[in-house]
């Protein structure tokens, strides 16, 4: 008997949480509906208030760190691309000094620093397959450029 209770139980409370989910039921209609079953939504420990809402990772993750970052001075240059490097020859190192890049048929020159970070995506799906450092450049022997390479990664 019991089981059969708490079945029962279980199933209504699915039904109500199905049907306050639906975006086409008013808040009212859910309230009016729901309020006989307020104490069962008491006892359920696992109830969290993410679960009623809809999650957006670009308004909820992306747009909040690039908020954070700009508020710190961080510089994006959205659909940009890069047509030249000015690289400083040290005598132990090398760096990117500056970069010369278009932005809306408009050519600009942004100065590097060795205490900048830069994020560069080259928009293909080749950029996963080859890794390089600061040292080394991606090892593309594997690779046939006239297949492979677009014109996204031209400088």
């Amino acid at each position: 008997m019991y089981a059969s209770t708490f079945s029962v139980r279980l199933k209504v409370r699915i039904q109500l949480a199905i049907f306050i989910l639906k975006p086409e039921k008013s808040f009212i209609n859910s309230r009016l509906f729901g309020l006989p079953y307020f104490h069962d939504f008491q006892s359920l420990s696992a109830f969290i208030a993410l679960d009623c809402y809809r999650y957006n990772p670009h308004k909820d993750v992306i747009r909040s760190i690039t908020s954070y970052l700009q508020n710190k001075g961080v510089a994006f240059r959205f659909n940009s691309k890069a047509i030249n490097l000015t690289i400083y020859l040290g005598r132990d190192s090398r760096a990117i000094s500056a970069i010369k890049y278009t932005q809306d048929k408009t050519q600009s020159i942004v100065s590097v620093s060795s205490r900048d970070v830069i994020i560069v995506s080259p928009r293909s799906i080749i950029s996963r397959l080859t890794r390089g450092t600061n040292s080394t450049l991606p090892l593309l022997e594997f690779l046939d450029a006239e297949d492979n390479l677009d014109k996204n990664w031209a400088l």
